[in-house]
């Protein structure tokens, strides 16, 4: 082994894996690991994961306004503004009618389609950023393992996030290029995904400035830079200016400034912050470690962007800001692999007089330690998919929305009782109104557009009748927040089993019964 200049030299054996092909190993390990993980909840489930119920309304007041964009959306009979962007909504009804698969189903499969595209985006990008194709690889890689990181894009209301996390990615690919290579096919180009993703998803559209703001930053502070910044901007708003002017046209801008107090903007930055970045995620805490080594090589080496890309969602807007910074820290724990952990074996091997590692595709011992990582994720990614496939309504919910469409009044007045305190994600909550016809005064969904400054509130509000365990508490609350009812169906496997028996006991009347599923009527009562 030569060792010029009295140094230690540099491993190169004939046996070493070729680069090229630890790269395919890698992306292709991660790309199919990523395709069965987003896959299976669906298959097990037979429904949309979680929510979605909104969006399969709005999906068909679309398709009954002849594709023009409707003035409120009929979900839950409470005239909430079609303020949403409609984008996915508008390629579901596309779909839907061209090739006649129901709405429903697609609410269960597109997600899933999309999430898989926005892994190769996030390889265009990965690629992009850190300029090295085994990193990329490898940031690809962890991200399509991360266990529980694609859960918020394959759920039915996943619809409008994977497609608005699509375009994100691709709308930083575009501006990179914009700022790198200039050309008037890089300006079309970002103009058209930064739009797309306003179009997509209103958490998006903030993330997407912020980010395209950030790259501009590192990336095109210059005075060309700026300018091609300047028509991006307002490239993107004439774009999209069909959706948001009509919205103002219609609503003003209350819808748009009621959705921001959605955002958590009150919560802790620095707890937020410390929730994103020391995430568990696994029982081994090997993605912490990696990207904690990402982020103190980064710092160490002054590489100031990843870093920054982390805490940037945090103050953009904190209530996805975890499933933004997932791809900074997925970049960062493949940097912690790369070169934190190829430096720390560097020093041991030099103070020992061996060979150096030029690279870790070149140590067959990393090989196999990144391909155990990956195996380890992915395996535990699928136990924690049956936590996502429970979240789904089974056929006994089913059964009794459908009970309840074809046997109550459509003036009915239903409370949902499931005793899950998180109303946003209890798939009951939401699929009730879309199902079963009828409205829900305890459904939350769509009043983000609405509720302004008091939507935080009447979460916790809504929150604390879950927690009723008799008919007294029930109405105690229906009075105190004048929230009126007709009827009530609770969920008997996750409720109270006192409260089940103080209904019966009481002057409801039980019209509907299975093993999961009660519903009463209580409007002889209220009369």
């Amino acid at each position: 082994m030569q060792r010029p200049n009295g140094r230690i030299g540099v491993v190169n054996t004939p046996k070493a894996i070729i680069r090229d092909d630890w790269v395919k190993l890698i992306l292709g390990s991660g790309l199919l690991f990523g395709i069965v993980l987003r896959t299976t909840p669906g298959l097990i489930a037979g429904f949309p994961l979680n929510d979605g119920g909104m969006f399969l309304r709005m999906i068909q007041d679309l398709g009954a306004n002849n594709y023009i964009l409707p003035i409120t959306t009929t979900y839950n009979l409470l005239d909430i503004p079609y303020a949403y962007p409609p984008l996915g909504f508008y390629i579901a009804r596309i779909i839907s009618d061209i090739f006649l698969i129901p709405e429903i189903v697609l609410l269960r499969w597109l997600p899933v389609i999309i999430s898989v595209l926005s892994i190769l985006a996030f390889h265009l990008l990965a690629q992009a950023i850190l300029k090295d194709r085994v990193r990329a690889a490898l940031a690809t890689a962890f991200l399509a393992v991360t266990p529980g990181g694609y859960f918020w894009h394959i759920m039915g209301g996943g619809l409008t996030r994977s497609l608005g996390a699509l375009f994100l990615l691709l709308s930083a690919y575009a501006v990179l290029r914009l700022f790198d290579q200039g050309g008037r096919k890089n300006m079309v180009l970002a103009v058209s995904t930064c739009s797309l993703a306003v179009l997509s998803h209103p958490e998006i559209a903030l993330h997407t400035l912020g980010t395209c703001a950030l790259f501009w930053l590192f990336y095109g502070r210059t005075r060309v830079g700026a300018l091609r910044a300047f028509w991006v901007v307002i490239g993107t708003l004439l774009f999209t200016s069909i959706w948001w002017l009509t919205v103002i046209f219609r609503f003003g801008f209350g819808p748009f400034l009621s959705v921001l107090h959605a955002g958590l903007y009150g919560a802790p930055f620095l707890g937020s912050l410390k929730n994103v970045v020391l995430s568990r995620l696994s029982i081994v805490p090997i993605l912490l470690i990696l990207r904690l080594a990402g982020v103190g090589w980064s710092l160490w080496r002054r590489q100031w962007l990843l870093v920054a890309w982390v805490v940037l969602p945090v103050i953009v807007e904190p209530r996805s800001s975890s499933i933004i910074s997932l791809y900074p820290l997925s970049m960062l724990a493949a940097v912690g692999f790369t070169d934190t952990l190829l430096f720390l074996i560097n020093w041991f091997r030099e103070r020992k007089s061996r060979p150096l590692l030029a690279d870790i595709t070149q140590s067959r011992v990393l090989n196999l330690t990144i391909m155990s990582v990956i195996l380890y994720l992915f395996l535990e990614s699928l136990f924690v998919n049956f936590s996502l496939v429970e979240n789904s309504l089974k056929s006994s919910a089913l059964d009794a929305m459908e009970w309840t469409r074809m046997n109550t009044p459509p003036e009915s007045q239903f409370l949902v009782l499931t005793g899950d305190r998180s109303i946003m994600t209890d798939p009951l909550q939401e699929w009730f109104p879309a199902l079963a016809d009828r409205k829900s005064q305890t459904t939350l969904q769509g009043l983000e557009w609405t509720l302004g400054s008091s939507f935080l509130a009447y979460i916790d509000k809504l929150a604390d009748l879950q927690s009723c365990e008799s008919r007294t508490c029930i109405e105690n609350w229906s009075n105190q927040n004048e929230i009126p009812f007709s009827h009530l169906i609770m969920q008997k496997n996750t409720t109270s089993t006192l409260l089940f028996s103080t209904l019966q006991e009481g002057d409801y009347l039980l019209i509907y019964e299975d093993q999961n599923i009660a519903i009463f009527d209580a409007s002889d009562l209220k009369e």
